[in-house]
């Protein structure tokens, strides 16, 4: 295995990452390949596609690997230069330095590094050797085991990142094993370049203020400008603003948009469907003509090793592969970008660069205030925390609520983009943004002027009552930058995290008394007690659940139809929580319902909800068939802002292992059952109301008669178009325009242990084919039935909803099959002729000699026969 140094691998600017338009991931030399070296652990596993830009990725990775250290440097550097200014009692008027500080440390931080330690880092251009077909094929076939010594995955996502096979490939390394996974970070490229934009507009905003500060007839200073000062002020501070704001809102707007289409691209994931440069050039580099060894080819191979049985029919693996990413980790990058919000960590950070200057000038006063004749410790503990201090902090509340104010205008932007153009809106916000930022800057200086008049003790006094006012104001903005980051902690929880997203993507959330400890910046011992002192009052997590359940109930009304949940006739019907971590159940209820009237409980695994006797009484007296946690589930009245009134419970589950998807590790084991009565409703009755049978001849040779049971009543539309396909009475093949008919055809693939399978109405070039009575496909119905028994008869498909003539028949217990296919009938006669065409199997599935359906039809039942038969599947264990 191999690794390559995040120094080299940003080096030139980025030149690795650069997409020359005609597979720069084959055009990858023996020199670059040797740039990495042998490793036994990787600090990040680098997932990006080729068809991004250079620029975004390198933009991104300097702001997630190098952020913190430029900030923290540039902190540490404007203290000194205050210092430095206050000993030689000199001012500079612009405070620049501390910006071309955080620009330097931010481009090159992974050099210096380098000196204490290296980060090691995965990115498939270096540590695959492209060059050499087989190295490439050895790498790409051991690309499990590099995920596996990674500390991190981290996924620099863009729309086009889950349409690629090899990333597609990436995330089947990753979701392969629940149970060794690592930690998953996930960066959309654009949210990038909308913070650097912010922080260039933040940091314009300051020199441009700096600046007009000194050409404006202000007075002495900041502290005592004249009125008059105000208007120019203001203008030369939102033309500075309106520089920057449309592009924040352009790119802001889009990245609205695409990550909204995330969730529904992530619904649809088909494997099948990926793109690869090989394919897409049919085997052939563009440029040099050079045949290129398929990289679906050997995708395809791993991932049938991963995910696929011996039993299995045909490319299940695939489907398999395609559920995990759909459901388990769609979950997981849902609940990380479906409410859209900014990176807060990353916010702080830029917020508190840009408002570097001011820690100059807090740094300057306090220490001419240490140097000061007569001063005394307490004196430096009250400069410390005096005017120039709070007012940085302030600034940063200020800069946090500007960065909100911004990507809050992109998401209106977003929906407002379905009825008008992109310019419009930008022409219309542009003003409007402005305005609201700059009045913050009219309230500072108002609060400045203020507090600049008087002196002495009467001015340490403001200073603290300024301090007060600073506290609610910091709070009130953090918590308005948290509306649109999704943090779910207190504040002093999550306030300086060195990862608020990867601590929510871990699941981190909800109860504050479960929360793992985080690490804090070197920021907190600044501003921590201006945090600290509102964590008591920052509310429960619950509140915010609430918001979480209205929003599932109207995703859940709106996809009703399509979703397929339980809709009981006793008036209740419940839906997934989208982070998995509870189930949501809702009971309408009549405009006077209120709370007192509402009975819940779900102690010992009983689940009671409903009203009280007078209001209609219980709805849900039932056993649970998952465990809760008690104290954690509650429910609420929803506030009739939908169609219709509802009760609202929130049924948190017992463990964080325990999923509420009935999903094991590949695929679906059960169905979605939330009672006992509702498992009980959906089982199946197995009732034989139809026979048919098949005539079997080897080489001409008579064998013998299968006879076959039907389930008529529960698969209807299965059963008349395998018994119509029997007699032949109706259906004529679209492709042949001949009657659809089983006489005559051959069971072609038999698996020995398995099945054997047969049923092609015609044959087609690739030696298969086959229509339903219906057309070439019909939907899947009733797919609850088990292959717990040998000798069950289902259709054979090619995924959900794709079933034609095909069948087979079972020759073992085969579970695996369950909810995938849909079995609906039973040899009853004749099994031994069921094992004689298994004889002729072979691995491959190809029989050695060819079994024919030389008759087939209907049958009527014996006197008595019908009633013996009912419901005898029912016993099977």
């Amino acid at each position: 295995m191999r690794g390559v140094s995040l120094a080299v691998c940003l080096s030139g600017f980025g030149q690795h990452w650069a997409n020359s338009g005609a597979g720069s991931m084959y055009q990858t030399s023996k020199t670059s390949y040797d740039l990495s070296y042998r490793i036994k652990t990787l600090d990040h596993f680098l997932s990006h596609d080729w068809k991004t830009s250079r620029w975004s990725k390198l933009l991104t990775l300097l702001i997630v690997f190098n952020l913190r250290a430029a900030t923290t440097i540039t902190l540490i550097t404007s203290v000194f230069l205050g210092a430095r200014q206050a000993m030689n009692f000199f001012r500079s008027e612009i405070n620049a330095f501390p910006y071309v500080v955080f620009i330097t440390v931010l481009c090159f931080w992974q050099r210096i590094r380098c000196i204490l330690r290296r980060r090691t880092v995965f990115l498939d251009k270096l540590c695959i050797a492209q060059h050499d077909p087989e190295l490439k094929a050895a790498g790409i076939m051991g690309l499990a085991a590099f995920l596996d010594v990674s500390k991190e995955l981290v996924v620099l996502w863009s729309p086009r990142y889950f349409t690629r096979l090899w990333c597609a490939y990436e995330l089947a390394s990753y979701m392969r094993d629940p149970k060794q996974r690592r930690p998953l970070r996930i960066i959309p490229v654009a949210m990038s370049w909308i913070l650097a934009f912010m922080f260039l507009n933040l940091a314009m905003v300051m020199i441009t203020f700096e600046v007009a500060i000194d050409l404006l007839p202000t007075g002495s200073g900041w502290g005592s400008m004249s009125w008059d000062a105000y208007p120019p002020l203001i203008a030369i501070i939102g033309s500075a603003c309106g520089v920057v704001f449309p592009v924040v809102f352009y790119l802001g707007t889009h990245l609205v948009l695409d990550l909204q289409a995330l969730e529904q691209q992530l619904s649809e994931f088909l494997a099948e469907e990926s793109v690869c440069f090989c394919c897409s050039n049919d085997h052939r580099h563009p440029v040099t003509g050079q045949t290129l060894v398929c990289d679906r080819t050997l995708v395809y191979d791993k991932l049938r090793q991963w995910y696929g049985r011996d039993e299995d029919l045909g490319e299940e693996y695939l489907d398999r592969f395609n559920t995990v990413v759909r459901m388990r980790l769609g979950e997981t990058v849902l609940q990380g970008t479906r409410r859209m919000k900014m990176p807060f960590a990353h916010c702080v950070y830029l917020a508190a660069a840009a408002a570097a200057p001011k820690l100059t000038d807090a740094a300057r006063e306090a220490t001419m205030e240490v140097f000061r004749d007569g001063s005394t410790p307490g004196t430096f503990l009250l400069s410390a925390l005096s005017h120039a201090l709070l007012f940085w902090v302030f600034h940063i509340a200020v800069f946090l609520f500007y960065m909100w104010l911004q990507f809050k205008v992109c998401q209106v932007g977003a929906h407002l983009m379905r009825t008008f153009p992109l310019k419009c809106l930008v022409v219309v916000f542009a003003p409007l943004t402005i305005a609201v930022a700059g009045s913050t800057w009219v309230a500072l200086g108002i609060v400045n002027n203020w507090l600049k008049r008087p002196g002495g003790f009467e001015r340490e006094v403001l200073d603290l009552c300024f301090f007060g006012i600073t506290l609610l104001l910091v709070r009130g903005s953090v918590l308005l930058s948290l509306t649109v980051c999704g943090v779910r902690l207190p504040i002093s929880f999550f306030c300086f995290m060195e990862d608020v997203s990867q601590a929510r993507s871990a699941g981190r959330w909800g109860n504050p008394n479960r929360v793992e400890p985080c690490h804090a910046t070197l920021l907190a011992p600044a501003v921590a007690c201006l945090v600290g002192a509102g964590a008591a009052s920052s509310g429960s997590h619950r509140p915010r659940r609430r918001a979480s359940a209205k929003t599932g109930l109207r995703a859940f009304r709106r996809d009703l139809t399509l979703e397929g949940y339980p809709i009981h006739a006793n008036g209740y019907y419940w839906t997934l929580s989208k982070c998995t971590e509870a189930v949501i159940i809702y009971i309408p209820i009549a405009d006077d319902v209120k709370k007192q009237d509402v009975i819940f409980d779900c102690r010992d695994g009983i689940l009671k909800a409903g009203l009280v006797p007078e209001k209609g009484g219980l709805v849900i007296n039932d056993k649970l068939l998952y465990e809760v946690d008690v104290v954690e589930s509650y429910f609420m009245l929803d506030d009739g802002e939908y169609k219709e009134r509802c009760i609202v419970i929130w049924l948190e589950k017992r463990t964080r292992e325990q999923v509420w998807y009935a999903y094991d590790r590949f695929e679906p084991v059960s169905e979605r059952f939330l009672l006992q009565s509702e498992r009980k409703k959906s089982e199946l009755k197995y009732e034989i109301t139809e026979k048919c049978f098949f005539d079997i001849e080897i080489d001409e040779k008579p064998m013998g008669r299968i006879v076959i049971g039907l389930y008529g009543e529960d698969m209807p539309r299965t059963v008349e178009n395998f018994k119509c396909l029997c007699t032949g009475e109706k259906g004529t093949s679209e492709s042949t325009g001949e009657p659809l008919h089983y006489k005559g055809t051959r069971f072609h693939r038999v698996v020995p242990g398995f099945c054997i399978q047969g049923g092609q109405t015609f044959e087609n070039e690739e030696g298969s084919g086959g229509e339903s009575i219906y057309g070439p496909t019909f939907e899947d119905e009733n797919l609850r039935s088990k292959f717990r028994d040998k000798g069950l008869l289902a259709m054979a498909n090619g995924g959900p909803n794709t079933n034609g003539s095909q069948f087979f028949i079972t020759t073992k217990k085969a579970e695996h099959l369950n909810f995938k296919y849909v079995g609906f009938g039973e040899v009853l006669k004749g099994y031994e002729v069921v094992k004689a065409i298994e004889s002729l199997g072979t691995k491959s599935g190809e029989p050695e000699e060819n079994a024919v359906i030389a008759d087939c039809g209907t049958m009527d039942f014996d006197e008595g026969e019908k009633e013996k038969l009912k419901y005898r599947r029912t016993q099977v264990p």
